[in-house]
């Protein structure tokens, strides 16, 4: 039997098992390694800083890789250490990242969505730049996001805000993002966020949303999906699904399963492989994402 541990996103990193061939492996810090198997995963182990560049470690590989898995003892993730990355479609960053380095996404095509854990403070100058992002989750300790951060996100349309302070913005830190994009922000928090830059910039700031997961919109209250059983055996349940697409996608960027329900409930029988899988879900124009591993 397989077991199937689900964690929902905002609240950690997952780690997975890979069977998968390795392509490479090296060093990214003093007290980091860095493996690329074969399946396009990269996964980056240890604890500590990462070093600045892809130069000299997985440069020679940036169109293969796939997903990238950042453990959760690393602190920061260097600058322009993946950018250029134009096949990469999953990021998944520990727990323990406090900084993200300027440029280090940069020019990532197909990553449609990103979340940012609640121990990152500081988000650098085109960390995301003219990526394909969609949809982002930023964590509640988010206090600067620099210039150029995400600009030139020409399809961002769905911004999940945590910090209860505005994080620090500047002029074209959402530059060519559209004016339209919902910007979901902490429960109370609405009025600061008009009133400071994000308000400049952004004119759908109406949704508001609280730690415990749930997002209020002007026409009621939203609650996120829940997963269960955890673990679980050969298949899963997901919960608060009225109304709400589900697509399942493993670490190759290839859809798995897809579902469109308008029960409480949906169930997920498909026949699942070792590995991690990320659950999107989309439900009153609200994106939600969910880590699933499955494990022998």
């Amino acid at each position: 039997m397989r077991n199937i541990i689900l964690f929902i996103a905002f609240t950690g990193l997952i780690l997975s098992t890979n069977a998968q061939n390795i392509v490479d492996s090296g060093t990214c810090g003093d007290s980091l390694t860095w493996v690329l198997t074969s399946d396009g995963v990269l996964t980056i182990s240890g604890s500590g800083e990462m070093v600045d560049g892809n130069y000299g470690s997985w440069n020679s590989y940036l169109t293969q890789i796939k997903t990238v898995i950042i453990g959760d003892s690393v602190t920061t993730i260097g600058e322009n250490t993946f950018i250029q990355c134009t096949n990469l479609t999953f990021v998944v960053i520990g727990n323990s990242v406090i900084t993200i380095g300027r440029t280090a996404f940069l020019f990532c095509t197909n990553l449609t969505f990103i979340t940012i854990p609640n121990s990152v403070t500081t988000i650098g100058y085109g960390a995301f730049g003219q990526s394909g992002l969609k949809y982002i989750s930023i964590g509640k300790s988010v206090a600067t996001i620099g210039d150029a951060t995400f600009g030139n996100c020409n399809n961002l349309d769905t911004i999940i805000c945590h910090a209860s302070v505005p994080p620090t913005t500047y002029q074209s830190t959402f530059d060519f993002v559209p004016t339209s994009a919902m910007v979901c922000v902490p429960h109370g928090k609405e009025a600061d966020y008009k009133a400071s830059s994000w308000g400049v910039k952004f004119n759908n700031i109406t949704g508001e949303c609280n730690e415990t997961g749930l997002l209020y919109l002007t026409d009621g209250k939203v609650s996120l999906p829940q997963i269960f059983p955890n673990p679980a055996q050969t298949h899963f349940t997901v919960t608060n699904t009225e109304y709400a697409s589900l697509q399942l996608y493993n670490m190759l960027g290839q859809e798995v399963w897809r579902a469109y329900s308008t029960e409480v409930e949906t169930h997920c029988n498909a026949s699942l492989q070792q590995g991690l899988y990320v659950l999107k879900v989309v439900k009153n124009g609200v994106v939600s994402t969910h880590k699933v591993v499955v494990r022998d």
